[in-house]
């Protein structure tokens, strides 16, 4: 069982700050909240709710600030929960997901403006933890056997090879999202302060990390300015 988190409660403030200074005359989305911006026919939010419900999450969790963006999520069957303590980062985000979570596996955390990433990554994350033997399969489980090299380079079956327990998305050699923990560290999760997410814990733990290499690096481009608003339109058929 994995849990989805979108993380979609930030204060878009590098986006407000070069809007307020580059579009005081038309005032385009000067006052519109970032994540009702298009992409491909639909909002910011919108994309990444529909991408996320095609996925059989064992449960599927919006942690929101504005109201214009709850309503849709629940609507489509997500569990909300609203942020009061917003301005102190993507940590209270996390945590207040984790927190509000039933029993899970593993917590795969999505933020809201990365309108390309796709589903097969997606996928392709989620197949990674199952084989790992992490987290169940939905027609079974996998065992991670396997062992250390002997002297002549063959694998010893004796033992278990060590098991990843956080997944991480590579984006032409760049660390992105969404990254997917196991349960084993919400202990560790809710310690998380300020806007970092889970990095430190990434940073501390390599030795427990996969990285996942995503071909099309252009899944992994969110939307933090009005400059990458533009080249996530010109490229959004990708």
């Amino acid at each position: 069982m994995i849990t989805a988190i979108i993380m979609a409660s930030g204060f878009s403030r590098r986006m407000n700050k070069e809007n307020s200074e580059i579009n005081n005359n038309s005032g385009e989305i000067s006052n519109q909240n970032k994540l009702l911006m298009e992409i491909k026919g639909e909002s910011l939010i919108g994309n990444i709710l529909n991408i996320v419900n095609e996925i059989d999450f064992s449960e599927k969790i919006l942690v929101y600030k504005d109201e214009t963006i709850e309503g849709k999520a629940r609507k489509m069957g997500f569990k909300t929960v609203f942020n009061s303590g917003a301005e102190k980062g993507m940590s209270a985000s996390l945590k207040l997901g984790v927190l509000n979570a039933k029993t899970t596996d593993a917590y795969m955390f999505f933020v809201a403006d990365q309108p390309l990433l796709s589903v097969e990554t997606i996928k392709s994350l989620i197949k990674k933890t199952e084989r790992q033997g992490t987290v169940p399969e939905r027609q079974g489980t996998v065992l991670c056997l396997g062992g250390k090299k002997t002297g002549d380079g063959s694998v010893s079956q004796n033992e278990e090879m060590p098991k990843k327990t956080i997944f991480v998305p590579r984006y032409n050699k760049k660390h992105g999202m969404p990254t997917i923990f196991l349960a084993k560290w919400k202990d560790e999760l809710l310690k998380i302060k300020g806007d970092i997410g889970g990095r430190e814990i990434i940073k501390k733990n390599t030795n427990e990390v996969l990285f996942v290499d995503i071909k099309n690096a252009y899944e992994g481009f969110d939307v933090d300015t009005w400059k990458d608003y533009e080249v996530i339109r010109k490229n959004e058929h990708i």
